[in-house]
């Protein structure tokens, strides 16, 4: 398997072949937001005020991105009346996470150095895809992120997958850097490579790749 960063994506590093790809988000967490975080909780007294300023931090800098879009629900029964709406993805943050980090704001530096070490080893995978031609398909997933990052755009205005996917990942705000994609050459003899991203995404859901 072949791991190319964002920078690296061109049309001489993924191949013209078919198989499988996934693609990734590398969290990250900047100096600034750490040093602002870490003063705000040292300066600050207010224990109820410091829990809600990291489970903030916590928000913006790594849940937001992974958080689940709203579920459609319809629910009827015999002699019942119908019920239809949204269900809303309730992120809960650990309450010892929260505390760890309010009784010693410091370890924020050594959760941004474990963060810049990990890749795709301890990530879940946010899309899951297939091609005959994976030179152009993920070129393209590029070039339509990049066409759509400084535009206004609906989610719903997209009924493409691809742009769909490119458009959710700039309305989640995610940083186009930080995306990388795994790449396994699979032969589409007898379909295959077909077979088994439909099994991967069933296995592992991922986010931004559910129909």
């Amino acid at each position: 398997m072949n791991s190319v960063k964002w920078n690296l994506i061109n049309t001489s590093t993924i191949d013209k072949k078919s198989g499988l790809y996934a693609w990734y988000y590398d969290l990250s967490i900047g100096d600034h937001d750490i040093k602002k975080l870490i003063e705000l909780l040292e300066s600050n007294i207010n224990i109820s005020d410091n829990y809600k300023s990291v489970s903030d931090f916590l928000e913006k800098n790594f849940f937001i991105f992974f958080k689940e879009d709203n579920y459609k629900t319809k629910i009827t029964g015999k002699l019942m009346p119908t019920f239809v709406g949204d269900l809303l993805h309730v992120e809960q943050c650990s309450e010892s996470l929260v505390n760890k980090i309010v009784n010693s704001p410091t370890v924020l530096w050594d959760i941004k150095k474990i963060i810049n070490e990990i890749s795709v080893g301890f990530s879940s995978p946010i899309y899951i895809g297939m091609s005959e031609n994976l030179q152009s398909r993920i070129n393209n997933h590029k070039r339509l992120i990049e066409k759509f990052k400084n535009e206004r755009i609906r989610i719903d205005n997209f009924d493409d997958r691809d742009e769909n996917f490119a458009a959710r990942i700039i309305s989640r705000g995610m940083i186009e850097t930080n995306l990388r994609v795994v790449v396994k050459y699979v032969s589409s003899d007898k379909n295959i490579h077909n077979l088994m991203e439909n099994l991967l995404n069933r296995v592992n859901y991922p986010i931004l790749g559910r129909n």
